[in-house]
């Protein structure tokens, strides 16, 4: 794909110096042809001051000098706005020697310089730098000559003043009606070079060595320098009807009579300024123009259809630059794109440096998925600041999405620009309300510009109606106070809507492409999330059929449709926990969805009275499978000495409360491995299983557990570190409250059936009349209930951390063992056998 400077400043404006190394590589200089060299000798015909004025609107014929391209060739004066070229301390311009031309190419050399010796825009040189000439072809045909100042570039102290923000200037058109666009000729040209940097400017050709007195194409500073010029020039006209962004400027107004006024103040500004205005690509009074890489009309703004036509037949990349080029270029127009983040997440993903480039069938998919996109964009309105507008949100598990839409004056709502964006391994864990609150959060830092310091309130429209009540909530988590402080910055008001007929966000953040795939092992946003499935055994044929057509991987009961789940429900609830006595994988599935299911609002009341009626004996069937509830039993100094402590424990805090187990396992201490232990577990029925000394694993779960039991306590314990043990039952309680991702429930689930009731109720007010003794019973008792609070909060959040942390590193370095196939021979170590 071939870009012009133009078009470069448009889509790349930051990355100027860079475009040189791309558009002047060695396989874009070999596109030069013959018909464009043609093109180049011949030079553009001369336009007399008739031929302009035949161009030129009556209306603007008496201001026809500023249109003159022959004023252009004059050399500018010295001004204080003349092109510096300031370089590292201890830093020299390069010397490179000039690159080899065929004879065509030293022809076009020799008519460019000739032309510029004669303008007077160039003069011979003794400087001690040297930049090659480069030659490329146009576009439109022709050859375009530039020097290669890269090594200028590379040393040059970069220039940081800003070009306008494209998005900027479009908000400023929402009211216009007829447009006027004029491009300056030459326009680097224009500015002189500072007197003391020309020599930097040094170029060598197969004819000698020359250096520029006026700002050429090439350098790194030359956009800054000449945005600084023209709105220098415009001032006090940008943003009131006119917009410049480097050579391009575009007038807007309501009506023509107002719209000839302002063109005309424009153009005497132009030529007070010495610059000209190229009469070939001017366009006057109309309603549709193309600005910066978009198609701008009265009635919105859409992409240019060349750019579209370019992207549609753009051929695979081959290889990472490859890629990069064309993810940079459809980057521009994404606010087009509905579910551009989820289209191009496979392609993003190819950019990581960890990954080997590999050009697979999904990536295949998302690049033609991308150009279909761009195939059916839509027409997107101008934000204008006066209408009333509406932003919806919506978040899912994984993914959150807003639509930012006015109404038009015929009251129909319109798209100005769509967003989205997938969830953070952290925010996956938010609660719900938490993730439709972020959904508001990332719409309004999208669209902060567009929204904030609104005189009406806008709409901010959402499916979660405890969000209407959020500005009135007294009791926020710190997350929450965090966003509280920044929302107090717009002027909004949370509109409830069902999720059913929100469909554009829903679009946005329920997207099939955003969730992690089932395999996908490595996604850290389906850690410590629960299994919501039901096992196939409890749904009849039918309904099967139709989950098998409608789910492609896990089976979320809470989304599923209801006439999907009904049939389920046909077969006695009875029967169905009967059977899970006989199926323990089947009991531990359906203790997981008879959970989530008798909670969910969705189903009837009866059913859910039902259903937690089943649940209660499934969970019977949890404790007789499923059983890792920890147990931390401080034992003191005295009672470490004897044999006897252990049995005692053993007794009243296993046997009494869940009777003998089948398995003891523990490492070798003197008190496990003692003759009395070993009785004493055989008469109870027990088995001891001890570590090796070198394979310390078979004790590995209660080490981890122990090590994450260290982490609660450190959290907790005074600065002396002599109070552990009254802190160790509510480490115990919190690490039993912790979901297994194996069981998809917690100990403490498995073991009761039930979740215990965390937290504390909303602190009261102080009732009235009380007497300074009860004040302070009152203020005690909240405190306590305070830390109480804060102190599960914090144990929770340790207990998660801790498990994601050792399933992170058990999963580092873990081989597969290997397959040992009977009678085949093996080494055995003989260091840990007796030599007797």
């Amino acid at each position: 794909m071939d870009f012009s400077w133009k078009e470069a400043r448009q889509l790349f404006p930051n990355e100027l110096h860079d475009f040189v190394d791309e558009c002047y590589s060695p396989a874009r200089l070999a596109k030069i042809t013959d018909a464009d060299i043609e093109k180049f000798m011949k030079g553009k015909p001369e336009r007399t001051a008739d031929d302009v004025l035949k161009k030129l609107p009556i209306w603007l014929r008496d201001l026809y000098d500023v249109f003159l391209p022959k004023l252009a060739d004059k050399l500018p004066p010295q001004r204080s706005w003349d092109h510096k070229i300031e370089l590292l301390t201890g830093k020299e311009p390069p010397y490179q020697k000039t690159r080899p031309m065929n004879p065509q190419e030293l022809k076009v050399i020799r008519k460019w310089l000739d032309d510029n010796l004669a303008k007077g825009f160039i003069r011979e040189s003794r400087a001690r730098c040297a930049a090659p000439l480069l030659l490329a072809a146009k576009p439109g045909g022709g050859v375009r000559i530039c020097q290669d100042y890269r090594g200028l570039n590379n040393i040059t102290i970069k220039n940081r003043y800003p070009l306008p923000l494209i998005r900027e200037t479009l908000d400023a058109l929402c009211n216009a009606k007829v447009y006027t666009k004029l491009d300056i000729i030459a326009a680097f040209n224009k500015i002189r070079i500072a007197e003391g940097d020309i020599w930097k400017t040094a170029f060598i050709t197969r004819f000698g060595l020359f250096e520029t007195l006026v700002m050429p194409f090439g350098l790194c500073n030359a956009p800054a320098t000449f945005q600084n010029y023209i709105n220098h020039t415009l001032f006090d006209l940008l943003d009131k009807f006119c917009t410049a962004y480097l050579d391009d400027i575009l007038i807007y107004s309501t009506d023509k009579k107002q719209h000839r006024e302002h063109v005309r103040e424009v153009a005497t500004r132009l030529r007070d300024a010495g610059l000209q205005i190229d009469i070939d690509k001017c366009e006057f009074e109309t309603t549709r123009t193309k600005y910066l890489g978009l198609i701008v009309t009265p009635g919105g703004v859409e992409m240019d259809p060349d750019k579209v036509s370019t992207i549609l037949n753009w051929e695979p990349p081959t290889a990472l630059r490859d890629l990069q080029r064309f993810l940079g270029f459809a980057n521009f127009y994404r606010r087009f794109i509905r579910d551009f983040s989820k289209i191009t997440r496979p392609l993003n993903d190819l950019l990581k440096k960890s990954t080997i480039w590999s050009w697979e069938v999904e990536h295949q998919t998302a690049f033609d998925q991308l150009k279909a996109a761009f195939s059916v964009a839509p027409v997107l309105a101008l934000y204008d600041y006066n209408r009333k507008t509406v932003l919806e949100t919506d978040a899912s598990d994984w993914a959150s999405g807003g639509v930012l839409s006015q109404y038009d004056d015929e009251g129909v709502l319109r798209p100005v620009a769509y967003f989205s964006s997938k969830h953070s391994a952290q925010e996956c864990n938010y609660e719900i309300y938490d993730k439709e609150l972020l959904a508001i959060i990332k719409a309004l830092e999208e669209w902060r510009p567009e929204l904030q310091g609104t005189q009406e309130p806008f709409e901010v429209i959402t499916d979660h109606k405890n969000l209407e009540y959020f500005t009135t909530t007294k009791a926020l988590n710190q997350r929450q106070v965090r966003w509280s402080e920044f929302l107090s910055g717009f002027n909004f008001r949370i509109v409830y809507r069902p999720g059913t007929k929100a469909v554009r966000p829903d679009a946005l953040s329920r997207k099939p492409e955003d969730q992690p795939k089932r395999a996908d092992t490595n996604d850290d946003r389906i850690k410590n999330r629960q299994r919501t499935i039901l096992p196939e055994h409890i749904f009849d044929p039918e309904a099967l059929a139709e989950l098998t057509r409608e789910v492609n991987g896990e089976f979320d009961l809470a989304a599923a449709p209801i006439d999907v789940i009904m049939p389920a429900m046909d077969k006695p609830i009875d029967e169905l926990v009967d059977r899970a006595y006989e199926n323990s994988e089947m009991a531990q599935d359906m203790l997981t969805a008879l959970r989530d299911a008798s909670t969910h609002r969705r189903w009837p009341k009866k059913w859910r009275k039902e259903l937690r009626v089943a649940m209660a004996d499934c969970s019977v069937i949890g404790n007789r499978i499923y059983y890792r509830e920890k147990l931390f039993i401080p034992p003191n100094d005295q009672e470490l000495k004897t044999q006897v402590i252990y049995p005692s424990v053993f007794i009243s805090r296993v046997y009494c409360l869940h009777g003998t187990p089948d398995n003891v396992i523990s490492d070798r201490g003197s008190q496990f491995i003692s003759e009395f232990w070993r009785q004493l577990s055989d008469r109870l029925g027990v088995r001891l299983r001890h570590s090796s000394a070198f394979h310390p694993e078979t004790d590995g779960q209660t080490e981890r557990i122990n090590a994450g039991i260290e982490q609660y306590l450190r959290a907790l314990m005074n600065f002396h570190q002599d109070d552990w043990v009254d802190w160790l039952p509510l480490a115990e309680f919190a690490a039993n409250n912790v979901t297994s991702e194996t069981t998809g429930v917690s100990p403490f689930f498995a073991n009761y059936g039930f979740h215990p009731k965390l937290g504390t109720e909303p602190t009261k007010p102080l009732p009235p009349n009380q007497s300074a003794a009860q004040r302070r019973e009152f203020l005690k008792a909240n405190n306590i209930a305070d830390r109480f609070e804060r102190i599960i909060t914090q144990l929770k959040a340790l207990a998660t951390q801790a498990a994601r942390r050792y399933e992170e590193n058990a999963n580092l370095n873990r081989e597969d063992a290997p397959q040992y196939a009977e009678g085949q021979e093996v080494y055995s170590t003989l260091k840990q056998m007796d030599e007797s």
